[in-house]
């Protein structure tokens, strides 16, 4: 079993040598290990991974690309930096390599960043999608290696496109992934467009983010976990729902598997503009504007949260409702509107599984608990619009005048800023969600053309502006106002022409010139056809391991039974050879499909304590490629002991007596094992229990400090009863 991201990099192998030289960009692939300047457009071809302790500097106006076909993406590791600094007219663009009418979200892999900041889990992570370990332990051979101030780089006007890539629900990578980033990280003026995953995540750690605006993101926009303390101002979140798991504005978490952690997930926000997607009154999709659960704290204010179709604010789990109920979640001086109809701004909790304990429902903690939380139109501009939308509110909007009073900054807090309106937008100042580095800034950029033999000179600009044209030494200034009907609210007009794109569903928000073709018999993007360019090709799995054979293929909109979209298999007729099996000894066959047999074949450390050639490695392979593989928790657990398996063998080899000791103890749970393959359960005795953890304390006194930290997580989860 191999690491994803080993796998990512041999097919961006195999894309380097197939794919010959169709790109002008610099190609960039593997680990960066130098002090690196990136001065024009690259091409990131699968993992790039930039090594401690080197810093990669962007310069203003670079567009990097991610390879669709190498699942590009890159990583900074815990120690190294990344500098990418941008202006308002030159900004640095992350985005996908495939033609702009044909990008899409999940295109590429997203930007990872890796800090040193603390986290709630006692020690190091390991990054979704194997992408580094962040965090720290607090004691690392003698030195503690934890920094709140940890500075892992600056990333400042810069857009990140089409990113996110789910390989699993709980494995997946993001727009911008911010792992245990300490408070010297900068990040402003950050766009997150159209991400498979989440927009934003933070990773624990305590980086403050300031003028960040995350559009049609398909899950989560601003996301949280694993005990983030910083800080977020002026944040813009709008939901484009044209894909069925766009999900909430904000999900935060403390810990998932323990609720009250320490330290406690405990960001402060103030000046946020959440808008969700009510057009079609689709109740799965675009949620909740705001959940706070598994103990998570929070201050939250200045907001503005919209258009929803479940709730504007929803607390969960019976230990988030006690910060609230502490004061270490507050949420205040805020405007609610439309969120299910108005029926929901503040969720009834009819349906939480733990209501007959709460001491208060979320609309109790909201109306009686605390103050100045209007439900109310916040009469902003144009919120809902996809193609050129504004969320300044009106001059009589209540979130300038007056009716909800302006909360100040916290005390202490040197971040946060003092405004005069709620929201992430001044209604009087400039606009930083239409300026030149965004998406919507772009659109509002002017084209000049001039007509050689009449000396004119014309200039097309959006609708109801002005335009001046000067022909002759003559100057004429006149004003364009076309009428244009958008009745579904998805940024197209019907009429078309100068109004922009024709729409030629105005009933209907998910269909428009800029929407995904998907196989549903309807044409989506307004281009005449139906369904095309989605009739994807499957492959024949006739021994049903999940990976096809090119020989026999067809094409649908779904695969028929016993064909899958994988081609990468080398023989259909035995389950056990695909390209994710390990490579057995002296088996003669290639089993992971590489083209070599026994390839840098060693036995692992389960084959030498039982023999090659016992009938019980079959019951463990069976465990591996069942009761482990059923879940993530399992799957990482395989990795890591493949990753480490030489390790441990040579520790064995070194010392007979613990070699007895191990292969007793593996004997002894051979039955329990061949049992859990029947029941799907894994139980041991107290003996058992205490043999292994005696085990993996000899073990750890030899291991390198990367093993010595995978037991210490084993060992936690082995006394927790929580291994799987």
């Amino acid at each position: 079993m191999k690491k994803i991201f080993m796998l990512i990099t041999l097919v961006g192998l195999m894309g380097f040598l197939l794919c010959g030289t169709g790109y002008s960009q610099t190609v960039v692939q593997g680990d960066i290990t130098t002090d690196t300047t990136w001065s024009s457009d690259v091409l990131i071809r699968g993992p790039v991974f930039v090594r401690k302790p080197a810093t990669l500097t962007i310069l203003p106006g670079v567009t990097a690309k991610g390879e669709k076909s190498t699942l590009g993406a890159l990583i900074i590791e815990q120690g190294a930096k990344l500098i990418a600094v941008g202006t308002e007219n030159h900004p640095i663009v992350f985005t996908s390599d495939q033609p702009e009418e044909n990008r899409k979200r999940a295109d590429w892999g997203g930007l990872i960043i890796n800090g040193y900041s603390p986290l709630n889990t006692g020690t190091y992570a390991w990054g979704e999608g194997d992408t580094g370990y962040y965090g720290c332990n607090g004691n690392t051979d003698g030195v503690n290696d934890c920094n709140v101030n940890d500075n892992s780089g600056t990333l400042r006007y810069v857009r990140v496109e089409y990113g996110g890539i789910q390989f699993s629900p709980d494995n997946e990578l993001n727009g911008i992934a911010l792992q245990g980033t300490g408070s010297g990280t900068t990040l402003d003026h950050i766009q997150i467009h159209y991400s498979k995953d989440d927009g934003l995540e933070f990773f624990g750690g305590t980086t403050n983010v300031k003028y960040i605006l995350l559009t049609g993101i398909a899950d989560d926009c601003f996301d949280w976990t694993h005990g983030w303390r910083g800080s977020a101002q002026f944040v813009v979140a709008q939901h484009q729902c044209d894909v069925a798991d766009c999900d909430k504005g904000i999900e935060a978490d403390n810990l998932a598997n323990n609720y009250d952690a320490q330290p406690r997930s405990n960001p402060t926000l103030y000046n946020f503009t959440l808008i969700g997607d009510p057009i079609n009154g689709n109740t799965t999709v675009s949620t909740n504007g705001i959940v706070l659960r598994r103990g998570t704290a929070a201050t939250i204010r200045n907001f503005i949260v919209q258009g929803f179709n479940r709730s504007g604010i929803d607390i969960d789990d019976f230990a988030t409702f006690q910060q609230a109920q502490s004061g270490t979640i507050t949420v205040s001086n805020s405007i609610w509107w439309m969120n299910a109809d108005n029926s929901q701004n503040f969720y009834d909790d009819a349906d939480d599984r733990e209501k007959d304990k709460l001491p208060f429902t979320t609309r109790q903690f909201m109306t009686n608990n605390m103050r100045n939380n209007l439900e109310a139109d916040p009469l902003l501009r144009d919120p809902y619009n996809w193609h050129d939308p504004d969320f300044r509110p009106a001059a009589n909007s209540p979130a300038v005048n007056g009716t909800v009073p302006v909360a100040a900054p916290p005390n202490g807090n040197t971040f946060i800023v003092a405004t005069n309106y709620i929201g992430a937008i001044d209604p009087n100042g400039d606009d930083w969600t239409r300026k030149p580095w965004t998406t919507f800034g772009l659109r509002q950029e002017t084209t000049t053309t001039t007509t050689v033999s009449s000396n004119t000179t014309s200039t097309t600009i959006p609708v109801n502006t002005t335009t001046t044209t000067t022909a002759y030494g003559s100057t004429t200034t006149s004003t364009i106002s076309a009428t244009c009907t958008d009745t579904d609210k998805d940024g197209f007009n019907i009429e078309g022409g100068q109004c922009g794109p024709k729409d030629c569903n105005d009933s209907n928000a998910r269909i428009h010139p800029n929407a995904a073709e998907i196989c549903n018999g309807i044409d989506d993007n307004c281009d005449g056809d139906i369904d095309e360019g989605v009739h994807n090709v499957y492959y024949r799995d006739a021994d049903g391991d999940g990976y096809g054979f090119a020989i026999m293929s067809t094409t649908g909109c779904s695969a028929p039974f016993g064909f899958v979209e994988d081609n990468t298999d080398c023989n259909d007729n035995d389950a056990a050879v695909h390209p994710e099996a390990e490579e057995i000894c002296r088996d003669n066959k290639d089993n992971d499909c590489n083209g070599e047999i026994d390839e840098n074949c060693q036995l692992c450390a389960a084959s030498k304590l039982l023999g090659a050639a016992n009938p019980q490695l079959d019951i463990l392979r069976n465990f591996r490629d069942t009761i482990m593989a059923s879940n993530f928790k399992g799957r990482i657990y395989t990795k890591l002991y493949y990753a480490y398996s030489d390790e441990v063998s040579a520790i064995l080899d070194a010392d007979p007596e613990l070699m007895a000791q191990t292969s007793a103890l593996l004997a002894s749970v051979m039955p329990t094992v061949e049992r859990a393959l029947n029941t799907g359960n894994l139980f041991v005795t107290n003996d058992q229990q205490a043999q292994a953890l005696a085990v993996l304390d000899k073990i750890s006194k030899r291991s390198s400090f990367g093993l010595r930290l995978l037991i210490m997580k084993l060992k936690s989860d082995i006394r927790r009863g929580a291994v799987l």
